[in-house]
């Protein structure tokens, strides 16, 4: 078991120090995600390495994995959604010094001294959800075709087919 990570970190420092954090982010505490996810019990693991690039720019990155708990949106049933973030990030102070920053990187604002670790991670893995959450392809078929059928009710007779067999008979005129 991974030790939780701290929510709040001061990413200048971090990046001064070279250093490397490693543990498990609780689902609970990202309320944002929360609102996409079926389940929020259960964490996300991440590894996030703090350091200055080949420009000298102070960069975060690692990654984010673990399972999130989605509705798949083809049958409604809750599904597992396995997901890998890969994290590349330059710290600027504000968006305009972010504009001079290399394209290799996103930008993470950090306008103060310290940031929300949390809020970092739970963004990394609100841009890496699927635009249509739904099982991989062939899994939830079954789901829907209960549904469709559970759905379908017995076709009754027209009443007026009784009238049309009337006028086609022969010698009703």
């Amino acid at each position: 078991m991974q030790k939780r990570l701290p929510e709040r970190i001061q990413p200048y420092r971090a990046c001064e120090r070279g250093l490397i954090l490693e543990g498990d982010c609780p689902l609970s505490a990202l309320t944002r995600l929360a609102g996409v996810l079926c389940e929020s019990n259960g964490s996300v693991a991440a590894v996030l390495r703090f350091g200055y690039d080949e420009e000298h720019n102070p960069v975060i990155t690692g990654h984010v994995e673990g399972e999130l708990t989605l509705q798949c949106q083809r049958c409604m049933a809750p599904y597992t959604h396995p997901i890998r973030v890969e994290v590349r990030l330059a710290l600027a102070h504000s968006v305009r010094e972010s504009e001079g920053l290399t394209s290799a990187y996103e930008p993470f604002i950090a306008e103060a001294d310290d940031a929300s670790l949390y809020e970092l991670i739970e963004d990394e893995l609100i841009l890496n959800l699927p635009v249509v959450a739904r099982h991989p392809e062939g899994q939830c078929l079954e789901r829907i075709e209960e549904r469709l059928h559970a759905d379908v009710e017995p076709q009754r007779e027209n009443p007026f087919a009784v009238l049309k067999r009337l006028k086609s008979e022969p010698g009703r005129d």
